[in-house]
């Protein structure tokens, strides 16, 4: 029996594969094997463009493999829209490519429902008590008659140890009207007071350091406005007399 060979061509076109006489010879291995020949193949090894022989008794023997060819590397090398290009490097240097087309991104699906609110979170405890404020300092009007008029004295908080004048009778005359502004309101209205073209107006109250916002009058009635306060306080309309 006697095995021929007859050389390939690849499908690409590029050539024949190894010579005849090379791959006969491999044929005359294989036909021994089949006989029982001492020179029966045992294995063959391809590696690049050798081809290795190992015979039954152990001997080798290598031919070159020159039209054989492997793939050597697979790789992307363009993208255009969803379409990738491959190429295909072999082993000889030759190149082939192809394209793989991807899918299209879907639709972007519903928005789920929204979640349920969670458990409102326990109270925060409570801040420090602040500082005490410093006591208040009510003014005190005292007047007191001496010869020939009146002494005035007001303590406030301006005047801890007091403050002294002295009103003479028909020189420097001065009246002083009393009200209450009522805890929560904001103003007081003084009726039938009584002023000269030479009178001074001037205010105070029971309570230190606390100012009024405006004043006016109407005729005789004089009504000064404030800032509500949380309790009563008791306001003064001082009216003197000067030459």
């Amino acid at each position: 029996m006697a095995l021929a060979y007859t050389a390939p061509t690849w499908t690409d076109g590029s050539g024949t594969g190894i010579s005849a006489s090379q791959l006969q010879a491999l044929c005359n291995c294989v036909e021994g094997l089949v006989q029982g020949s001492d020179k029966a193949i045992h294995s063959f090894t391809i590696s690049g463009q050798t081809i290795t022989v190992t015979y039954a008794d152990g001997t080798q023997e290598t031919f070159a493999a020159t039209g054989l060819k492997g793939i050597s590397s697979i790789t992307k090398t363009g993208t255009v829209g969803l379409v990738d290009t491959y190429t295909i490097t072999y082993t000889d240097g030759t190149t082939a490519t192809f394209n793989v087309t991807n899918g299209e991104q879907g639709a972007t699906g519903p928005e789920g429902p929204e979640g349920p609110e969670g458990p409102q979170g326990p109270a925060g405890a409570d801040g420090a008590d602040g500082q005490d404020g410093a006591d208040g300092v009510s003014p005190e009007v005292t007047i007191t008659t001496i010869t020939g008029g009146h002494q005035v004295e007001i303590t406030d908080a301006e005047h801890p140890s007091g403050q002294t004048f002295d009103v003479m009778d028909g020189t420097v005359p001065i009246t002083k009207y009393t009200q209450t502004l009522s805890a929560g309101s904001t103003s007081v209205t003084f009726s039938n007071v009584t002023t000269t073209a030479n009178s001074i107006i001037e205010v105070a109250t029971s309570v230190a350091g606390l100012e009024y916002n405006a004043i006016s009058n109407s005729g005789n009635s004089y009504t000064v406005t404030f800032d509500a306060q949380s309790s009563a306080v008791t306001v003064y309309l001082i009216v003197t007399e000067v030459a």
